[in-house]
């Protein structure tokens, strides 16, 4: 595993997000965390779920929540421009939906991180994530 941290951009994938979300136009940036959690969420049940595509979806759920929570520090964690994120239940509802799909069984990147010791740690960063999320819902 070659992830240095158990944060949302503390692994390759999400640096690589990260960097493409830096280099697009703000109007597309909504569009592409829209796409990276809407990949994972469509993933059918009984499907082992890539770290590749999990690790971006963290960060893309970590960006849906300090927007809607107007937190600047995790922007700045990211080193990213806060981005204008079209926010709204909807998209809380599917940050949520990839997100219980990154901490399922049949995740890689879940097993990857218990592996070496530290998935309480990582899943206990995403339950907050989840947490933050479904306070945008209601």
């Amino acid at each position: 595993m070659s992830a240095s941290g158990v944060g949302p951009f503390e692994n390759d994938d999400a640096q690589d997000f990260k960097d493409e979300l830096f280099e697009a136009s703000e109007g597309e940036r909504s569009n592409m965390v829209r796409e990276v959690l809407q990949r994972v969420a469509s993933i059918p049940a009984d499907s082992f779920l890539d770290r590749e595509f999990a690790e971006p979806a963290v960060a893309a759920a970590a960006l849906v929540s300090a927007s809607i929570r107007g937190d600047e520090a995790t922007f700045e964690d990211a080193k990213l421009p806060i981005p204008p994120l079209d926010w709204s239940s909807d998209l809380c509802r599917l940050a949520l939906t990839a997100l219980r799909k990154v901490v399922r069984e049949n995740s890689e990147i879940c097993a990857e991180w218990f592996e070496v010791g530290l998935g309480e740690e990582w899943k206990s960063g995403v339950d907050t994530l989840m947490e933050q999320l479904s306070q945008g819902i209601e």
